[in-house]
């Protein structure tokens, strides 16, 4: 996840990998790990990513907030879920093409899961204050 979202604020910058190196203090191949995956940034380098890109330190590494630092709702993730499935060409899943009507029923599929995990929290609570 940190991978991913430090490449789309990097491209949505419109930064190259060695642009963003220049003002991270690292060299373009660093970049290119972090968006890789393949290497983490220490403690200074991550201040650094959340200044250059005036982003929180949560929305980078877990995802529970967006850029603006405000808590992602399930919704919310649902919904651009939606939109980057639609929006894909050539959609696979274990090598199978998937197509609008099948990334629908995906997107149903999550709203249900999450409808039937917040009764399931509901009902826990319920239980815990009787």
């Amino acid at each position: 996840m940190f991978a991913q979202k430090l490449k789309a604020l990097r491209l949505k910058r419109g930064l190259t990998q060695a642009q963003l190196g220049i003002r991270l203090g690292v060299s373009a191949s660093a970049v290119g790990m972090y968006e890789q995956g393949r290497r983490e940034p220490d403690s200074s380098i991550l201040i650094r990513m959340c200044e250059v890109f005036e982003v929180d330190a949560n929305y980078l590494l877990c995802g529970t907030r967006n850029e603006d630092g405000a808590v992602l709702r399930l919704e919310d993730m649902i919904t651009q879920m939606r939109e980057r499935l639609l929006g894909q060409q050539a959609l696979m899943f274990h090598g199978k093409p998937i197509d609008a009507e099948g990334a629908e029923k995906i997107i149903a599929a999550l709203e249900l899961g999450a409808q039937l995990a917040a009764e399931y929290n509901q009902n826990r609570r319920g239980e815990k204050g009787g």
